[in-house]
């Protein structure tokens, strides 16, 4: 006798599944950017790109959960595996953290990505890891990710809350006349694109992932809670950050400066302390530095963002390798190949 399920498990949208996801999202307390309609459309619109929403309803057709994510595609890293990754940040939100519901969910949503991608990433935002026990219990690697998110009160208390070394090099690069700029031009998309794919580039390994390509991060300007923020001196471009926010979070997704030649100007922490006063600005609540690497290793990245302050939060990542032994002999050729044209060269 088959057994009768107590939810409905649903990947397409209609206007009617839509209108109970968009009152869902607004009525949950975990709600993020990350896991908007306007996100939903950006993934949409990028080539190459797969965009999923899932979803879980209670035989009422009551919207009990979703996520929406994106499937990322073979990045051209020669450090990274070479396979695509099904990719949630922030998600699911599932009505009031019920085990019940999260169960179901989890279980549908990893059949369903399973022949889609190759690698399932949950990258999870709070830092309670409500759900922890439920990935571990059905064989899902955890991760214990960490990240720091510094409080937005005033900005002399957020900027005192500095380390003195910190607010000396700020206040010394003010004087040195870097100036700031939100306008969304070409020239400081791309110049800031160019300062991050160098980045990127030198810090391959430990970047989570390949940098995105310029048009990814032109569309994502065409959000309305996506801004740029460039930083200039001697009217050339330096540094900058492309950002996101929601009501209560500022997500400073990908950002940097070119420190080596611009010492003196403190490039990355002036953007950092800039950004943060963009949400001072627009009553946000918290600075998320979007990652400050894995519990229990050295990260040169998490000393350089706490002296800003804030807390240091486990935050944890939920993974899962569909297919274990392709992906190891998809990784090792992949490694393989890249050491072979690093020794040609």
């Amino acid at each position: 006798m088959n057994k009768i399920e107590k939810y409905i498990f649903s990947s397409t949208i209609d206007q009617s599944s839509k209108a109970k996801w968009i009152t869902f999202y607004n009525s949950h307390k975990q709600n993020n950017v990350f896991q908007t309609f306007d996100m939903f459309n950006f993934w949409s619109n990028l080539k190459n790109y797969k965009v999923f929403i899932l979803l879980v309803e209670s035989i009422n057709e009551e919207c009990l959960g979703f996520c929406i994510g994106a499937i990322i595609p073979k990045g051209k890293s020669k450090t990274k595996n070479p396979n695509s990754s099904a990719v949630i940040y922030g998600g699911p939100l599932i009505k009031n953290d019920d085990r019940s519901i999260f169960n179901f969910f989890i279980k549908k949503a990893e059949k369903y990505l399973k022949f889609k991608s190759k690698y399932i990433e949950f990258r999870n935002f709070r830092s309670d890891l409500i759900f922890k026990n439920e990935f571990v219990n059905i064989k899902w690697k955890y991760t214990p990710k960490l990240n720091i998110l510094v409080g937005l009160d005033s900005e002399n208390e957020v900027f005192n809350d500095f380390s003195a070394s910190r607010r000396r090099e700020i206040r010394k690069a003010y004087k040195e006349g870097v100036k700031i700029s939100y306008d969304k031009t070409k020239e400081n998309i791309e110049g800031v694109y160019k300062i991050l794919l160098e980045i990127f580039r030198v810090n391959d390994k430990i970047m989570a992932l390949p940098i995105p390509n310029l048009t990814f991060l032109s569309n994502l300007l065409l959000m309305n809670n996506a801004r740029i923020l460039t930083l200039r001196y001697d009217n050339k471009i330096i540094g900058g950050a492309f950002f996101l926010y929601d009501d209560k979070r500022i997500y400073h997704w990908f950002r940097g400066g070119l420190h080596r030649e611009y010492n003196k100007q403190s490039p990355d922490a002036v953007i950092d302390w800039e950004v943060m006063k963009f949400g001072i600005e627009n009553n946000l609540l918290i600075f998320d530095f979007m990652g400050a690497g894995t519990k229990g290793q050295d990260n040169r990245l998490r000393t350089y963002k706490s002296r800003f302050g804030g807390d240091l939060v486990e935050i944890g990542m939920y993974s899962k390798i569909n297919f274990p032994l392709l992906f190891r002999i998809e990784n090792k050729l992949h490694r393989m190949k890249n050491g072979s044209e690093t020794h040609s060269n």
